[in-house]
């Protein structure tokens, strides 16, 4: 299934659309970099396919950071990354759904 996101919307609507297709879905998000080339990139924040959160030194779990709302930090699920990327939410060209056979 095929999803193709309006870049007309506002920044806010389009974010929450992202994040409600990554959490539930694989995707592969279409996105201009930005040094000006495209990149495809296979990724997700479905829980179940993250990787478990990293300790600090003292033993204690890392707090996150202030969220950034221009940017999305998804795990990149593709065979040779395996890591936490991130795409600025106004560059987004599509994301579309992997259907798994």
């Amino acid at each position: 299934m095929r999803q193709v996101l309006n870049p007309t919307q506002p920044n806010k609507m389009l974010r929450q659309e992202l994040l409600d297709l990554l959490l539930q879905h694989e995707v592969d998000v279409v996105f201009t970099k930005v040094d000006g080339t495209m990149r495809e990139m296979r990724c997700t924040l479905m829980p179940s396919m993250l990787p478990t959160p990293v300790t600090a030194a003292n033993g204690k779990e890392e707090k996150p950071t202030k969220e950034n709302t221009s940017v999305i930090r998804v795990f990149c699920t593709e065979n040779d990354k395996k890591e936490w990327r991130s795409f600025r939410v106004d560059s987004v060209i599509s994301a579309n759904k992997r259907v798994l056979l």
